[in-house]
């Protein structure tokens, strides 16, 4: 999984891959003339408590854990050892790690190995990997 982060002031882009198994960011630097706005995301990082609604247009990253609502235009992703408890609403949903609560996605859903799910979950589509542990129920938008 790859995503991009950015400093308007120093147009400096920064390249990450994220290991889903363990959360680990590699990071290549670049520097470029004019930066993109859809590179935007927002990050609750491993060592990071968040209680409360997150609303964002762009992608959302979680590694620690979270407490709350979440409203996404785009994609959510919970990493491996994240553990989220609330509502999340927006058009792809990943999950590696730990949640509990209800999920709607205009798009797709999908669960990796090693995540549980204790969840009613909404959406177009719903992948299952071999593996995830899911206990809830599924129905289609």
């Amino acid at each position: 999984m790859n995503f991009i982060s950015h400093d308007k002031a120093d147009k400096t882009v920064r390249s990450y891959g994220l290991s889903p198994v363990t959360g680990d960011l590699i990071n290549k630097d670049k520097i470029i003339s004019e930066l993109d706005s859809s590179s935007a995301i927002s990050i609750v990082s491993k060592q990071c408590s968040f209680k409360g609604d997150m609303d964002s247009a762009e992608n959302i990253f979680i590694a620690g854990r979270f407490k709350g609502n979440i409203k996404c235009g785009s994609t959510v992703v919970s990493l491996a050892g994240s553990d989220i408890e609330g509502r999340i609403e927006a058009r792809d949903i990943v999950i590696y790690g730990r949640f509990s609560g209800n999920v709607t996605a205009s798009n797709i859903v999908k669960l990796f190995p090693g995540c549980a799910v204790k969840s009613s979950i909404k959406g177009k589509t719903f992948i299952i990997e071999e593996g995830a542990i899911f206990d809830g129920e599924f129905s289609r938008l």
